[in-house]
């Protein structure tokens, strides 16, 4: 065979593998694109013809164009295919990953459990794990690996979806960054109120301390102001009976004297003028009120019977003094059993109750009243009552204030002096009542109330 026919045939034989190659390529194109429904292969047993579902196309382009990377290995590892998505995870083009073993792009800490991963889904379990893989600038990107069997044509291959775990991992340790923050923050708190507690506690204490100080203070003042409105009753009753033994021991007895002197000049002198006997007389009587007068001063300044009697009888003997004297009726009603107390005690109590019976007398416009007494648990009580004209409580407070008087409200400030109160109820047309409450409590001995 020439040359020339040679090189004929090798021109035939190149031109031919041309139309075949251009002839492929268009296949791959339709193949690609969707166009082709079937491939028509010829072998040695003859033509057979390949079918290409739409589906598998449109699940081809779901998986080039989707968020996820996408690649297939095979048992070993070897990456078959890979979309453009994990390519750009990775940083490295798809025909330098087509090829290599999968666990060339994890990172050494993560080969054995990659490992450990590629044995179960080779038994045909379905595998969920966090990896980390190596990029090609040599930075490492966090990303979640979902495995699945691939079962074609007796090959075992495995589907992988990785998803890119960037943003997540960067939510997360901002997360862990805004945690950390909240507990120093939550930890300076604890411990700013940790130290504000102890400063309260320590305010507390010294509150404490300060609140003792000043009941105790407070406590004995009382106690010195009570001993002191006590005194100061005691040094008016004290003065009370100075002055009636003055009107009993020497007033009385000058105009006792002079009354005498008076009668003995009337019988030894008869002849006098009528004129002068009438003046005479009218001395006489004069003496004789001005001796009655000494001797109901001395007995209202110094009643007799506060001096040995119990406060049961120095009411009665009040009541009787006030009736005869006042023509007030007066009715006390006594409950309970009232022994000997002490005279501070008693020589208080008279004296307001009397105060009060004096203001019915001038005010009252009735023919009686009432006192009853009666002790309780806390107080002694004491209630003067009666049923005359009444007023308006308030307006003769407001009265007597502006008028600078004192009244029955003196009996009010003085018993506050010594931890008691006095009520007052009144009304027009309704009478009065009056209450007068000392403390009991602890005086129960000292009272004697049963």
């Amino acid at each position: 065979m020439s040359m020339s026919e040679n090189s004929r045939r090798a021109e035939l034989s190149l031109s031919e593998l041309k139309e075949r190659l251009i002839e492929a390529e268009e296949n791959l194109a339709a193949i690609s694109s969707g166009k082709a429904d079937a491939i028509v292969v010829q072998n040695e047993s003859g033509l057979k013809v390949f079918t290409i579902q739409g589906a598998e196309t449109a699940y081809r382009i779901m998986v080039e164009n989707m968020n996820e990377g996408a690649l297939t290995i095979d048992s070993t590892g070897v990456v078959l295919y890979t979309n453009d998505r994990f390519c750009t995870m990775i940083d490295w083009p798809c025909s330098y990953i087509a090829g290599k073993l999968f666990q060339d792009f994890i990172c050494a800490e993560c080969k054995d459990s990659f490992d450990l991963l590629l044995k179960k889904m080779l038994t045909g379990a379905k595998v969920h794990q966090d990896f980390k893989l190596s990029r090609r600038d040599g930075t490492s990107i966090f990303v979640y690996l979902s495995c699945a069997p691939l079962e074609i044509s007796n090959r075992h291959d495995i589907c992988i979806v990785v998803s890119d775990l960037t943003e997540r991992m960067a939510a997360r340790q901002k997360l862990i960054k805004l945690n950390n923050e909240l507990e120093m923050k939550v930890a300076d708190r604890t411990k700013e109120l940790e130290r504000q507690k102890k400063e309260l506690e320590r305010s507390r204490e010294k509150l404490f301390t300060l609140t003792q100080s000043l009941e105790d203070q407070v406590y004995h003042r009382t106690v010195q102001v009570r001993d002191l409105a006590k005194a100061l009753s005691l040094a008016e009753q004290k003065e009370r009976q100075r002055l009636s033994d003055i009107l009993h021991e020497n007033l009385q007895q000058v105009l006792f004297s002079i009354k005498t002197r008076f009668d003995l000049l009337s019988n030894e002198f008869t002849d006098f003028p009528e004129e002068m006997k009438q003046d005479i007389e009218d001395l006489k009587m004069l003496i004789i009120k001005a001796l009655d007068t000494s001797k109901m001063l001395a007995i209202e300044f110094n009643p007799p019977v506060l001096k040995n009697e119990g406060l049961d009888a120095a009411l009665k003997w009040l009541a009787h003094h006030i009736e005869s004297r006042y023509h007030l009726k007066v009715h006390v009603n006594i409950t309970g059993e009232f022994r000997i107390i002490p005279n501070e005690e008693r020589v208080l109590l008279v004296q307001f109750v009397r105060e009060l019976l004096f203001n019915v007398v001038r005010h009252a416009k009735t023919g009686s009243a009432s006192v009853s007494v009666k002790g309780s648990g806390t107080y002694i009580i004491i209630t003067v009552e009666d049923r005359g004209v009444g007023f308006r409580v308030e307006e003769q407070k407001k009265w007597m204030n502006e008028k600078n008087k004192l009244g029955i409200f003196s009996i009010e400030e003085r018993l506050r002096l010594l931890g008691g109160r006095l009520r007052i109820e009144s009304s027009p047309g309704y009478g009065s009542k009056f209450t007068i409450y000392l403390p009991y409590e602890e005086r129960n001995k000292q009272l004697g109330v049963t």
